[in-house]
C-alpha cells in the first residue's frame, strides 16, 4: 500500500483527497498491526508470568502434583492435585490457602520487579510477615522458614511468631525477643536474644529458652503429678498421701500415660533397691 501511494503521488492532477484517504487507511492498518503485536507480546508475558508463579508454588509445596486454571462461562477456578485427589483451591485448609497466596504473591512481585534476571526469584527484597504460624499445621510450622529462605534466598524476612515449632528452626542469632517492662512507672520495650541456641532443640526447650515460658502449664493436674513424683523420689510411694495422689493422677492421665509409666518405672527400681538392702541387712543380722 505504501508503494502504491508513492506511485499515485507522482501522477499529475490526481485528486488529493484520494491520496489522503489512502494515507489514513495505511496509518490505521499499521496501528492495528502494532496493537496486535503488542497484544501478543503482553499475552506471552502473562503466560510466562503465570507459568513462573505456578512452578514456584509447586516447588514450595511439593505435596501438589499440578495446578491449573479452569474457565467457566462467567468466572474461573483454580484446580490442583494433592496426592491422588483433585481439589478446588477453596477445599484446602486455611493454612494451605494462606501459604499458596503468600508464595504466589512473592513470586509474582519478584518476577515483575526483576524482568532482566535469568532467575527473578533470586531478586532482593524485604518481606514482613506477622504471625507466620497462624492457621498452619505444626508440621508445616517446622518447615515454613526453611522453605521460604530456600525458595527466595535473597529476600530478608522479618517474621513474628509465638510458636516454638517455628522458633526451633531458626538460629538464635536471628531471633529477637521483645519484652514489655515497666521502668520507673513507664512502660518500655526491651529487645534481647535467647539465652541458648534454640535451632534444633525440642519444642519444650524452644519454649523455655527461646520464649522464656514454662512448657508445662500451671494446672492442678500437673500439681498432683509433681507432688506424686516427689513422694516417689523420696521413697514414700506407699504412704497414704502418695496413694491418694496416685489415684487422682491415674484417673486423669490414665495408667498407660508415659508420665505415669515413668513413675511406675521409678517405683520398680526403688522396690528392687529396697529388696537388696533388706537382703544385705538380714545377712548382717544372721552373722
Amino acid at each position: 500500500l505504501k508503494a502504491t501511494l508513492t506511485q499515485l503521488s507522482a501522477i499529475d492532477n490526481i485528486d488529493s483527497t484520494v491520496i489522503k484517504g489512502l494515507e489514513l487507511s495505511l496509518k490505521e492498518k499499521l496501528n492495528y498491526m502494532k496493537s496486535l503485536q503488542s497484544g501478543e507480546h503482553k499475552f506471552n508475558n502473562a503466560v510466562s508470568l503465570y507459568d513462573s508463579v505456578i512452578n514456584t508454588i509447586l516447588k514450595f509445596l511439593p505435596e501438589f502434583q499440578w495446578i491449573k486454571l479452569v474457565y467457566g462461562d462467567d468466572d474461573y477456578k483454580i484446580i490442583l492435585k494433592k496426592g491422588e485427589v483433585e481439589l478446588d483451591i477453596q477445599q484446602l485448609s486455611q493454612g494451605e490457602k494462606t501459604i499458596f497466596t503468600l508464595v504466589g504473591d512473592l513470586a509474582r512481585r519478584l518476577i515483575l520487579l526483576n524482568p532482566n534476571l535469568s532467575n527473578p526469584l533470586l531478586g532482593y527484597g524485604i518481606v514482613l510477615i506477622d504471625e507466620i504460624d497462624l492457621h498452619l499445621h505444626p508440621q508445616w510450622q517446622q518447615t515454613i522458614i526453611e522453605r521460604l529462605t530456600s525458595t527466595f534466598p535473597n529476600v530478608q524476612f522479618v517474621i513474628t511468631t509465638h510458636s516454638p515449632q517455628v522458633l526451633s528452626t531458626v538460629s538464635s542469632r536471628s531471633v529477637r525477643i521483645l519484652q514489655e517492662v515497666e521502668v520507673d512507672g513507664v512502660n518500655d520495650l526491651i529487645v534481647s536474644h535467647p539465652d541458648y541456641q534454640i535451632k534444633g532443640v525440642s519444642n519444650q526447650d524452644a519454649l523455655l529458652y527461646g520464649m522464656r515460658t514454662d512448657p508445662i502449664p500451671s494446672t492442678k493436674e500437673n500439681g498432683w503429678l509433681e507432688e506424686y513424683k516427689k513422694l516417689v523420689e523420696l521413697n514414700r510411694y506407699s504412704s497414704d498421701e502418695a496413694l491418694l495422689l496416685r489415684e487422682k493422677v491415674v484417673k486423669h492421665f490414665g495408667l498407660d500415660h508415659p508420665l505415669v509409666q515413668e513413675c511406675d518405672d521409678l517405683i520398680s527400681v526403688l522396690e528392687f533397691k529396697n529388696k537388696i538392702n533388706q537382703h544385705f541387712s538380714g545377712s548382717k543380722d544372721i552373722k
